[in-house]
């Protein structure tokens, strides 16, 4: 997967979540983790199969505006 956001709410990680669904064609999920503090809600595209794909979807990402995505594994 490849994320491209964290946020302290759901409602912001869901707003960027639909705005990248309406833009893409690869599935775009939150994740919520939870820890020791407040719950993080993580936004992530994918799965990507290869590092190739992960650099192909990062780009495209970019193009959108969205800069410097983690990759992650699940």
């Amino acid at each position: 997967y490849l994320q491209v956001g964290a946020f302290g709410t759901r409602d912001n990680a869901e707003q960027m979540r639909r705005r990248l669904t309406s833009m893409l064609q690869d599935p775009v999920q939150v994740r919520e983790a939870t820890g020791a503090s407040a719950a993080l809600y993580k936004v992530r595209v994918g799965p990507v199969s290869t590092r190739s794909d992960a650099d192909s979807l990062s780009l495209k990402l970019a193009s959108l505006g969205v800069d410097k995505p983690i990759l992650v594994q699940d």
